[in-house]
């Protein structure tokens, strides 16, 4: 378990795989109490999953399979494709959220993106029904982005959600 860690710095990555705590883990882990405020950006424009792309860019995790509880970013979170609020990739059957939230702005050209994951959570390959959203909002202020995993909700919103006990929203 990693605990009450958190990134104040931007993080910018040539290509591919980039987070404000963790670029690529496919292994279970657990984050706890964890959060960004960081910008985590691609300099890659280009498009695709290969790794000399743009992709798998996230608040959190560039790429996870990691359970994330009682977590968020509010950092803006920049790429070309796979681009998540929280998470840019997952891996299917062990990425989790649980009380996060991403307050950031995400952006992706053709919004090739998600407010927490940057993935089609239709494809069982990288998502499927061993993995688990509880309690997890998205900022929807920013524009659209094309996957949603989560609810989403306005800043004002988002500032007054309850999150669990002991847990301080932005608000």
């Amino acid at each position: 378990v990693i605990s009450n860690c958190y990134n104040a710095g931007n993080v910018t990555a040539a290509t591919s795989r980039a987070g404000g705590l963790q670029a690529y883990g496919i292994a279970t882990m657990h984050f706890e109490n964890c959060f960004n405020v960081g910008n985590v950006t691609s300099l890659s424009q280009t498009q695709g999953t290969a790794e000399a792309n743009g992709c798998y860019i996230g608040g959190l995790a560039g790429t996870s399979g990691a359970i994330f509880t009682n977590c968020y970013n509010s950092g803006q979170v920049t790429g070309a494709t796979q681009v998540g609020g929280l998470s840019g990739g997952t891996t299917a059957n062990k990425t989790s959220f649980v009380n996060c939230y991403n307050a950031g702005q995400v952006t992706a050209p053709d919004s090739l993106c998600g407010g927490i994951v940057g993935i089609d959570p239709s494809s069982t390959r990288d998502w499927n029904s061993g993995n688990a959203v509880t309690n997890t909002f998205f900022a929807t202020d920013f524009g659209p982005c094309k996957y949603v995993v989560g609810e989403g909700k306005s800043m004002l919103e988002l500032c007054s959600a309850e999150m669990g006990n002991d847990y301080a929203t932005i608000g």
